[in-house]
């Protein structure tokens, strides 16, 4: 297969033969939109993985956190390694049930789907769209502690007296 692309020519508008650019620019190409495709297959599981029982605004927000981190570069180069970047979103760590759960999900799922959707228009759209205003990190309140407040925040920690 891949001398066979090396060999790959294009037709002319013509009918002729000819060289797409040289062979090695056409691979480049077919492996750059692959793996362009495997990061928003990637990305759509983790905005899945982490953002599926919200709403598409919140899920759009996560999307927009992972657009931020591939264009610092901090966190990788491409969306494959920002999402997997180890210990960064908690669905691809291996003890996470969300992670089987995600490498089961059919890709009809209805509301992975959207995650694509909502994915392909973040990275095609404008950084001023952003409305997490460039944000890298976010955790989720637990749903116990939605509408408490906290007596006390130390540290990492947020104690509550008034959970029944």
């Amino acid at each position: 297969m891949r001398r066979s692309l090396l060999r790959a020519r294009a037709m002319c508008p013509q009918g002729f033969l000819a060289p797409l650019m040289g062979a090695g620019y056409l691979l480049a190409t077919i492996e750059g939109i692959s793996r362009a495709m495997e990061g928003e297959r990637t990305a759509a599981l983790t905005v899945w993985g982490e953002a599926r029982g919200e709403d598409e605004a919140g899920r759009r927000a996560v999307a927009w956190v992972l657009r931020t981190r591939l264009d610092t570069g901090r966190w990788g180069s491409t969306l494959d390694a920002v999402c997997k970047a180890k210990w960064q979103f908690s669905c691809w760590n291996a003890n996470d049930p969300n992670r089987a759960k995600m490498e089961a999900l059919p890709e009809d799922d209805p509301v992975y789907v959207e995650c694509l959707r909502v994915v392909r228009e973040v990275m095609a759209s404008p950084s001023n769209d952003d409305p997490t205003n460039g944000a890298t990190h976010y955790f989720a309140v637990p749903m116990w502690a939605v509408d408490k407040t906290p007596v006390l925040t130390h540290g990492r920690h947020w104690f509550f007296n008034t959970v029944r």
